[in-house]
């Protein structure tokens, strides 16, 4: 296991604060992030604290709520038989979710597979998916276009602390859009629950064991300069995205780690006692190796908590809307 000892955090709490225009929560304002949230409900309802998960987050946010069923497997498809679905399943979400003066939409998926939803979202547009962990997540990790909360089935108690994981790089417009994507996001939940937010970036070099530990002998002092150098590199882009977050400083801790990001990112969320991991999903691979997006599948089925998933703008679904 990788050891999380060489680490580095950054106080922020003496910069400028900032300030957003649009939702409410608390005394802050800043941009809505969400208008509509789609709930997808299996065949066993939904549970109690993720109904409560959405109500505070859809009110903060002043965003409206559609509860998805998902049919049976084998059921007939919505579209002609949504007469024969049994819809009780969403009576009691839907009356907490309105009796906290929420518009509520109640609406059946056109079909049982794994990527229903994800044809809902498609046809009619949501800006945020929440669904309990099951068999849909990887489906719904790799494949919706938009961004997708996956609720653990063990619920930690409210104001458990989130955790955003950043890979920063101002020269890659892509991936700087969506580091700053999970932030807002991030600090969003991080409001509504009252809740602290811990940021992590993890940075390695790739190339470190070959340098040590080639035929070629390379003096150890020269190759801790060379790492030395791609710390204060990847640290210096950390502190580029993280200045325009500085208003978030009094709920915000910074870590800056070194270490490979599947290995170290359940142990700081087991550490800090994380309730959701916000993290971007993107599928490409550069000279260092896959983004993010391998992270997100891999620590999936590694972490006891939730895990919400962003894709970058401009992301394209491969799935296939039936005609």
């Amino acid at each position: 296991m990788t050891s999380i000892k060489d680490s580095r955090t950054f106080d922020l709490s003496n910069k400028p604060r900032t300030t957003y225009v649009g939702a409410k929560t608390g005394q802050r304002d800043r941009m809505q992030l969400f208008r509509t949230i789609l709930v997808v409900c299996e065949e066993a309802g939904v549970a109690a604290g993720l109904v409560a998960r959405v109500r505070r987050l859809a009110s903060a946010e002043g965003a409206s709520v559609i509860l998805l069923a998902i049919p049976q497997s084998g059921a007939p498809s919505a579209d002609t038989h949504s007469d024969r679905i049994d819809m009780t399943r969403l009576d009691v979400p839907a009356r907490s979710l309105r009796a906290a003066g929420l518009e509520v939409v109640l609406a059946v998926a056109g079909g049982s597979d794994t990527n229903a939803s994800i044809r809902h979202v498609l046809t009619f547009g949501s800006d945020l998916v929440v669904t309990e962990s099951g068999p849909s997540d990887l489906s719904l990790l790799r494949h919706c276009p938009c961004p997708v909360w996956i609720v653990a089935d063990n619920e930690r108690e409210q104001g458990a602390g989130l955790l955003a994981v950043v890979d920063p790089d101002p020269e890659d417009p892509v991936r700087d859009v969506l580091n700053r994507r999970v932030l807002r996001i991030a600090n969003a939940l991080a409001e509504t629950a009252g809740a602290p937010l811990d940021v992590l970036s993890v940075w390695h070099l790739p190339e470190e064991a070959a340098l040590r530990h080639s035929l070629v002998r390379n003096r150890p002092e020269e190759v801790d300069r060379v790492m030395a150098a791609e710390e204060r590199q990847s640290a210096w882009r950390l502190g580029l995205l993280m200045r325009d977050f500085a208003g978030f400083s009094d709920r915000m801790t910074v870590h800056h780690r070194k270490g490979v990001a599947s290995e170290i990112i359940p142990q700081i969320a087991g550490l800090r006692g994380v309730d959701t991991i916000v993290i971007g999903a993107i599928a490409r691979s550069d000279k260092r190796g896959p983004f993010v997006g391998k992270t997100a599948e891999t620590i999936l089925g590694s972490v006891g908590c939730s895990v919400l998933t962003v894709k970058p703008e401009g992301f394209v679904s491969p799935v296939e809307l039936e005609t």
